[in-house]
């Protein structure tokens, strides 16, 4: 996921400043929590340059993954109930056919089909704030 560096010979090649602070951007989204096959697609869509990396800092990458809301209750820590397809849509605001694209990625593993636990829940609702925030 990094750059290509200049080669100098057969053997050896030379990394830059920008090779670390690549380094570094990817082992920060890693440690935060975001997967990193939505960082190599915003790589491949983007190219490898500077404004890529401004672009991916400014989308919110060197933030946790956002709480949604939807995870334990404020009241007693109980996680919510599986809900359904429509009920996930309803409550992230994706569309059927992201959920269906996330499940497709494996990003969404629904322990049985067309019912959503709350991990699934917590994953689509950050998945739909990446995508606010212009991440394709």
């Amino acid at each position: 996921m990094l750059p290509r560096p200049k080669k100098l010979n057969r053997t050896r090649a030379s990394y830059s400043e920008e090779h670390l602070e690549w380094l570094e951007a990817i082992q920060r989204f890693q440690s935060l929590g975001y997967p990193l096959r939505l960082l190599r697609r915003a790589i491949d869509q983007w190219g490898h340059s500077r404004a890529t990396l401004e672009r991916l800092r400014r989308s919110g990458a060197y933030q946790a993954i956002p709480e949604s809301g939807l995870g334990a209750t404020e009241s007693g820590g109980a996680l919510p109930e599986p809900v359904t397809l429509d009920h996930l849509v309803q409550l992230t605001g994706l569309s059927v056919k992201q959920v269906d694209a996330l499940e497709k990625w494996g990003l969404l593993r629904p322990r049985e089909p067309g019912r959503y636990d709350a991990s699934d829940q917590e994953l689509a609702a950050t998945v739909k704030k990446i995508l606010d925030e212009g991440v394709s």
